[in-house]
């Protein structure tokens, strides 16, 4: 395997036009059509996972923890997101409610 095959096949994926530019015959044309379909947006999607407003901070931050994620989307009752929080914001909000030991019960 050499490093131009490798860098071709990591660099397919980022700059993809520059692959069809060069590409000049079928059968190359084809091989670039075949490694289109290895990949999807599907195949890179996780499953949603949200917070809406109104719900409280310790099932923001429960919710971040168990995905994994460093921040959620916040929905309204018809799912529209309608904003944005993060561990950061979390973390400010304890920090500037730190007298009230039930923050965790706190609405969003």
């Amino acid at each position: 395997l050499s490093l131009k095959t490798l860098a071709d096949d990591l660099f397919f994926h980022i700059l993809p036009e520059e692959f069809i530019a060069e590409s000049t015959d079928i059968e190359k044309m084809m091989a670039f059509a075949d490694k289109t379909r290895i990949l999807t947006a599907g195949d890179a999607m996780t499953p949603p996972v949200w917070v809406k407003r109104g719900e409280t901070v310790k099932n923001a931050f429960k919710r971040m923890h168990v995905n994994g994620l460093p921040g959620l989307p916040v929905v309204n009752d018809h799912y529209h997101v309608i904003g944005y929080i993060n561990l950061l914001e979390l973390l400010a909000l304890c920090l500037v409610k730190k007298e009230n030991p039930d923050l965790s019960e706190e609405p969003l």
